[in-house]
């Protein structure tokens, strides 16, 4: 049977008693809030205090909202199916019992925090996982804003121009427009189309997919900054950069066929 609990402060148990013991169709006011009571459901209000509201149903998932103090929001949910399992996300709006954990957000599970997210940026306990599976013009990794420097299409391979600061398509060759260097080199990859002067999503490190711009890859080779443009686009290629002064670096592997992990190497080789 489903119990729905409005709980708090001490000195409530005359006011639990009661409600629990309430019957079907009875209305039961706490604060503003008129609640009728139905033959599944049992309301319970402990003290004025009014900061746990949990629904149980017999050891099936259980939500809880509710806190230590006027000034913490605590979000779980529990589920019991053999070995118990308790989540739940925390917000705290102001410092709360003297601690200075003021708009911090806490995620739990099995009373271990695994990542807090608060002012001074994303703390994550143990490992980050990231999907590896992407859908197509998808990704998943660490990216970054930043403004293009002429149009740009998802998969294809940047450097960042010292004169303006912008996101430019980059090559390995030796001549034409975008060509890196041993101090210039690819930085990041296009994560969705950008036009010139816009801003838009750069992955730094990660998973993409890009079934339209991605030529088929062998699955798990290593990938290189192309030579040139394939198809009209600066994805990554296959084939090691073979003409003279031509600038080698490696920048990911092949998931399958057209899914990259982008992870470029700041070690480059001039091929001579």
């Amino acid at each position: 049977m489903p119990r729905y609990s409005l709980g708090g402060g001490g000195g409530g148990d005359a006011a639990i008693t009661a409600l629990n013991n309430a019957t079907a169709n009875e209305l039961v006011t706490v604060g503003s809030t008129t609640t009728e009571l139905d033959a599944e459901t049992h309301l319970t209000f402990d003290g004025s205090d009014m900061k746990l509201l949990e629904a149980v149903n017999d050891g099936n998932p259980s939500i809880s909202i509710g806190g230590a103090d006027a000034e913490r929001l605590v979000i779980q949910a529990k589920f019991d199916s053999g070995a118990q399992t308790l989540e739940s996300v925390e917000f705290a709006t102001a410092a709360a019992s003297g601690t200075a954990d003021r708009g911090k957000m806490v995620f739990d599970v099995d009373g271990t925090d695994i990542m807090t997210i608060n002012d001074g940026g994303i703390v994550i306990a143990g490992s980050a996982q990231l999907d590896s599976s992407p859908a197509d013009a998808t990704y998943s990794g660490i990216t970054g804003q930043f403004t293009a420097g002429e149009d740009l299409e998802d998969g294809e391979c940047v450097y960042m121009k010292a004169a303006d600061g912008k996101m430019w398509k980059a090559v390995s060759n030796t001549g034409g427009t975008g060509l890196i260097s041993a101090d210039i080199m690819c930085v990041a990859m296009c994560a969705e189309d950008v036009s010139a002067d816009a801003t838009g999503t750069f992955l730094l490190q990660g998973f993409i997919r890009a079934n339209t711009n991605f030529p088929t890859y062998a699955i798990g080779e290593t990938l290189y900054l192309p030579e040139a443009e394939t198809g009209g686009k600066n994805v990554p290629e296959g084939a090691v950069p073979d003409s003279d002064g031509d600038f080698v670096q490696v920048v990911g592997w092949a998931v399958t066929a057209d899914i990259v992990y982008f992870n470029p190497s700041y070690a480059i080789i001039e091929h001579a």
